[in-house]
């Protein structure tokens, strides 16, 4: 069995989730989050947009 000394939670808006698989009741974090609904990410990066491999991904407005 591998127990790690460190745990890096980077799930974002889905933390809370995460941390009810991660951790059992009596250990678990308060919530960390409330309300969210969604995150967006806006680049303005021609070179970027261009070689994206998820372009269908992409919202452009």
């Amino acid at each position: 069995m591998i127990e790690p000394t460190v745990i890096i939670n980077a799930t974002g808006g889905w933390i809370d989730i995460a941390n009810q698989s991660l951790f059992s009741e009596p250990a678990r974090p308060a919530p960390l989050m409330g309300g969210t609904k969604g995150s967006h990410l806006i680049i303005d990066n021609d070179d970027l947009t261009r070689r994206a491999r998820w372009t269908h991904d992409l919202l452009r407005e």
